[in-house]
């Protein structure tokens, strides 16, 4: 079988000299980071660094039931370290190590994790991992690692991209290698894998995606193209392309020194290279892009110890398989993602569209830059060398963003993100700023500002609209039940690191009072006269309202419940209070009244018969998810609805409805034409005067005013 493996790819032209152009070409690919660990490492939990060492998907196993992942920061109930640290760096090489886990560990496990104390019992080792999960995530580019492999049966490391939403695969292996035999050997010495994983199930859940797909870049004995490897994947099939190398028939031995491997992903295929250094690699396998791996993935470089399918240490020999220096060893690591090839440049109002793309601002300055669902690299240099009060918009979502020449006078405004503070969220990483958003559980996304320090960030310069309420406790490994009053009682209070809250359990005549924590908490309203307390630095906070209700003061968000019984609930009224609210429908007929904040008003998927209001002095709104059949109500503005239409601007997707005054709403991407159908009036007034709509859309009121005159309020 290993001859014929190598007889196979040495037809296909994978196995000896091949011609330069096969070698992997970095020119159009962007570095995102480098880690040669020539300082300890830098975890996200930290002021620096984009390394998580938690396991994946906050459990503690992956692909074995009998070795946990650990991260040295695990704590007993008396709180004291567990002593188990198998990540170690030394003399510029990190150390990935593993060991026998102890009983005294075991049970402070199954407290830490007791979803998962079931399986602690079987669970002999422990080992370690290092991670992306919560720092960054790309679609297509080039991974690289320069790695020595441990020896002995059971060790199992490798270099992987998982896929950062939720659900698997896709996924693919820059590498998968084998421990050699220690006292006999095995069919998997000197070997190692690559694959690409795949199925036909889509984000949606649909299975929307096409897999019948052959491999032409290696044909089968034959000279045809080879189908996918198919498997069964609990109701459904999952494929993978795939080979198995044998390093010895390259001339490798990969248990001795320090050897490359990388993997290149385009939206046409994946080339998998091996060699002793990057400028000495050659092309091993490559497969077709199937349509499931096209979506983001993170980085995990980790070694399993043991599997499922039986490659576990061999009895009496885990004092050598766990010798000290018998380890994964990592030099240097490398991800690069692929610069896009679409361009947009100079203007004042720079606005991507779908798809990676080059943004490059004015020399003057003073644009406004709105990311698409994409990577977008930007670049604010200009003649002027960066700093001229220009401002970058990044959504919540999938994308991230590359940002060149940011300088105190310019701003990143960032929407819809889980913290309220973004200067928390500032990380270095060599010598670049990240703000980093983290995965909530999935979907991490980060903005990278190139050649910026960490102190030299002004706080004024990061600006958080509409946040979220974070799932804090999926980091703790909890999803705590939801809070309600005693039966009677008519207060009831938060946990201090944040609680769900409801007053579906009140059986009291008067108001309930629902007291919250100074973390994001979640309130569940029935009852319209429920009160809510919240400090002004109370985090981010949630109320999911099943009755009209109104935003009381210092919370942040409010969303329309559907009914209990997946009925659509009609004819809410949600009302936002005086900050800027996120306010959210969830219904036909419902009506969503922002209040005086700038507020974002998220009108959900299609619906019937909703209303928006606006009224004077409620500041600058914007609108997602406006569609036909939807109306705006102008209460008190002396407008008509033929004035209204008349006032409406198109700024790139979006269209703004200029109302005067300091005041003016923006449909985001509206998916009807809005016209004087789109409007209702009531009410007195005088219509407004004057110049409503700023085109930077009013990140502050003094970077409206003038970016390039802000104080630099830098440091941290």
């Amino acid at each position: 079988m290993r001859r014929a493996v190598a007889a196979v790819m040495a037809a296909s032209g994978l196995l000896g000299g091949i011609p330069a152009a096969a070698q992997p070409d970095l020119g159009a690919y962007e570095l995102v980071f480098r880690d040669d660990f020539s300082a300890p490492l830098a975890f996200t939990d930290g002021l620096s660094g984009p390394w998580s060492a938690t396991p994946r998907r906050q459990s503690l196993f992956t692909n074995s039931p009998v070795s946990v992942f650990l991260s040295g920061t695990e704590r007993d109930a008396a709180g004291n370290p567990l002593g188990l640290d198998p990540i170690q760096v030394e003399d510029g090489v990190l150390g990935i190590g593993a060991g026998f886990l102890p009983d005294a560990a075991r049970e402070a496990l199954a407290a830490l994790a007791p979803a998962e104390a079931g399986k602690l019992g079987a669970a002999r080792y422990y080992t370690g991992m290092l991670a992306t999960d919560q720092t960054w995530s790309q679609t297509y580019g080039y991974f690289e690692i320069r790695a020595r492999i441990p020896r002995g049966k059971g060790h199992w490391p490798a270099f992987w991209l998982a896929p950062a939403g939720i659900g698997w695969p896709p996924e693919i292996d820059v590498f998968e290698a084998y421990g050699k035999g220690l006292r006999q050997p095995t069919p998997k010495d000197d070997s190692f894998s690559v694959a690409v994983f795949f199925d036909a199930i889509d984000a949606a859940g649909n299975a929307s995606q096409r897999v019948d797909l052959d491999n032409p870049h290696a044909p089968d004995a034959g000279g045809k193209p080879s189908p996918p490897r198919a498997k069964p994947n609990g109701a459904a099939q999952r494929y993978s392309f795939d080979t198995v190398v044998h390093a010895a028939d390259l001339g490798a031995d990969i248990y001795d020194r320090f050897w490359t491997w990388a993997a290149e992903w385009t939206p046409e295929e994946v080339r998998f290279y091996f060699g002793p250094s990057r400028d000495r690699l050659r092309l091993i396998y490559a497969t077709p892009t199937p349509p499931d791996v096209t979506t983001p993935m993170y980085a995990i470089i980790n070694d399993q110890i043991g599997s499922r399918w039986g490659w576990n240490p061999v009895p009496g020999e885990e004092s050598a398989l766990f010798a000290p220096g018998n380890r994964l060893e990592v030099d240097s690591v490398a991800l690069y993602v692929r610069r896009p090839t679409t361009v947009i440049a100079g203007g004042t109002t720079l606005v991507a569209g779908s798809g990676p793309v080059r943004i490059v601002g004015g020399a003057a300055g003073g644009d406004q830059i709105v990311t698409g669902p994409d990577l977008a690299l930007v670049d604010l240099s200009g003649r002027g060398g960066g700093g001229n009060g220009d401002a970058v918009f990044l959504a919540r979502g999938t994308n991230n963003a590359i940002v060149r020449g940011f300088g105190c006078a310019d701003r990143l405004v960032l929407e819809g993100f889980d913290f309220q503070d973004a200067a928390a969220r500032l990380r270095q990483v060599g010598p670049d700023t990240w703000v980093v958003n983290g995965a909530y559980p999935a979907d991490p996304q980060t903005v990278i500002l190139r050649g910026v320090r960490v102190e030299d960030v002004c706080r004024g310069s990061l600006v958080s609209r509409w946040p979220r309420t974070p799932d804090i406790w999926s980091s703790v490994r909890r999803d705590p039940a939801t809070l309600t009053p005693a039966p009677g009682a008519v207060e009831l209070h938060a946990d201090p690191m944040g609680s769900k809250l409801s007053d579906g359990g009140a059986r009291t005549a008067g108001p309930v009072t629902l007291v919250g924590s100074g973390f994001g908490d979640r309130y569940t309203v029935g009852r319209s006269d429920t009160r809510i307390v919240e400090a002004p630095d109370g985090g981010v906070d949630t109320v999911l309202a099943r009755v009209s209700y109104a935003l009381p003061a210092n919370v942040e968000n409010l969303t329309g419940a559907p009914a209990r019984d997946n009925a659509r609930r009609t004819g809410l009224v949600l009302t936002g209070n005086d900050a800027n609210n996120r306010v959210t429908s969830a219904g036909d007929g419902a009506v969503l009244a922002g209040g005086r904040g700038d507020d974002l008003i998220d009108l959900g998927p299609p619906g019937k018969g909703r209303r928006i209001v606006a009224s004077p002095g409620d500041g600058h709104d914007t609108v997602i998810g406006f569609r036909a059949g939807d109306r705006v109500a102008l209460r008190d503005l002396g407008l008509s609805a033929a004035d209204a239409a008349a006032r409406l601007l198109a700024v790139g997707s979006d269209v703004v409805l200029d109302l005067g005054a300091g005041q003016s709403i923006t449909f985001r991407d509206p998916g009807v034409a809005l016209g004087p159908e789109s409007f209702e009036t009531s009410g007195s007034g005088t219509a407004p005067a004057g110049h409503g709509f700023d085109p930077l859309w009013r990140p502050n009121a003094a970077f409206a005013a003038g970016g390039a005159a802000l104080p630099e309020d830098g440091g941290r």
